[in-house]
């Protein structure tokens, strides 16, 4: 399974506007597409651990789960998690229309669909 998530990560990493993404398994390990631009690979591990931590705490409190969308200054950060545990995280360009809203949408949708050899 995570040949397949890590794959379709790949194919889809180059979606404009994308400024770096990746993938956290239930197992804590992390997968990072080559190409986060501008993002420390280390820092993009430590988001992914945080994201980690706070889908814990959402749902210790009984708050959905599924999907979580920040704003930061810079950037927008879309969260999916799957019902396996595994969770996208992906950075993007806050500006509209630098992003492929439509295929960033089809991304978010895809991904807890996800299934081996799909």
């Amino acid at each position: 399974m995570k040949e397949t998530i890590n794959q379709w990560l790949e194919q889809n990493a180059s979606l404009p506007g994308l400024l770096a993404g990746g993938v956290r398994y239930p197992d804590e390990t992390i997968f990072i597409p080559p190409g986060a631009a501008g993002f420390p690979r280390e820092k993009l591990e430590n988001s992914l651990r945080c994201i980690g931590d706070t889908f814990q705490v959402l749902k210790l409190n009984h708050f959905p789960t599924e999907y979580v969308r920040w704003i930061f200054q810079n950037s927008l950060l879309y969260c999916v998690r799957r019902g396996d545990g595994v969770f996208l995280g992906l950075f993007t360009s806050r500006e509209p229309d630098a992003v492929d809203l439509e295929a960033l949408g089809r991304m978010l949708g895809e991904f807890p669909t996800l299934v081996a050899g799909s």
